[in-house]
């Protein structure tokens, strides 16, 4: 694919993605919403045993979100690959498939990473209407995933950067060898 092609499918991508992804989140914080001020709050009747309406309530908000978090995260995964487009373009003008492939990735890692924490935000406060120990085990098993996909990411960048910076290191030991100049000796 070319430049021009890959700067133009990103385009299209950004503005096709962008609305959808923002319609999902409204939704889901709606329903969040909803749930945790409204339905909830009045939900606190006793229908089996144990079992209020709220926690149906709750669960069937959790269930919902969780519908739509998936929805944002495959919008997500597009407008990422799109940036990884813009950000091939701009950090190396040549960028072969295999350069994108790794900028997509590192990209989407972040961003899901981000996405999850923020979504935990509101699900840690329903999963603590049933109960608060739940929002403490998802906590820790987000944290070890984000731990897990960050340092993914950092390592496929840094192989970019190790590259980069051997280039550059190639091009001023060039620049001085023809110019005439010697580094420093050592001490």
């Amino acid at each position: 694919m070319t430049e021009a092609e890959i700067i133009t499918r990103s385009k299209r991508e950004l503005i096709d993605r962008i609305p959808k992804m923002w319609v999902y989140a409204g939704t889901a914080f709606m329903i969040w919403l909803f749930s945790k001020l409204v339905f909830a709050p009045l939900g606190h009747i006793t229908l089996w045993g144990s079992i209020e309406a709220s926690d149906i309530v709750v669960s069937i908000a959790i269930v919902a979100i969780f519908i739509l978090l998936l929805k944002i995260l495959r919008e997500i995964r597009d407008i990422c690959d799109a940036v990884a487009g813009f950000v091939a373009y701009v950090f190396e003008k040549n960028a072969t498939t295999a350069d994108f492939l790794i900028y997509q990735k590192a990209i989407r890692s972040v961003a899901y990473v981000i996405v999850v924490a923020v979504v935990f935000l509101f699900f840690s406060s329903l999963l603590d209407e049933i109960h608060p120990a739940i929002s403490g085990i998802v906590l820790i098993i987000i944290f070890l995933w984000a731990v897990l996909t960050l340092y993914s990411a950092g390592m496929m960048i840094s192989a970019k950067i190790e590259a980069g910076a051997k280039r550059f290191t190639e091009k001023v030991l060039k620049a001085e060898e023809k110019s005439g100049e010697r580094p420093l000796p050592k001490k």
